[in-house]
């Protein structure tokens, strides 16, 4: 499932008329919802700001070898399993820039 619309802090979402939480999104295809899905993978992609601050821009370059960092983890509390969630931006910000060289 796409998600686009705008976003506020702590995962609210607005519509044209409404505001409402992700997990309203989310909830009506966990397992107990909607059995035709049980234990098969649920992709959702969220393209709104999730707060505020303005992100920096980011350089993707296309001839690395090597890992920059350490991979980096996190977790979305009481997301179900087979549950996959990406958000555009992090929590508390807005408006995602990318340049490539």
């Amino acid at each position: 499932m796409a998600v686009l619309t705008h976003g506020h802090l702590n995962g609210i979402l607005s519509a044209f008329d409404v505001e409402y939480s992700f997990s309203a999104v989310w909830e009506p295809f966990i397992d107990e919802n909607c059995l035709s899905l049980k234990g098969k993978p649920r992709l959702f992609f969220v393209q709104a700001c999730r707060g505020r601050n303005v992100m920096n821009a980011v350089e993707l370059q296309y001839n690395r070898t090597e890992t920059d960092a350490e991979p980096h983890t996190t977790s979305i509390p009481n997301i179900p399993e087979h549950f996959y969630v990406a958000f555009a931006t992090q929590e508390g910000m807005c408006t995602l820039k990318i340049f490539f060289s």
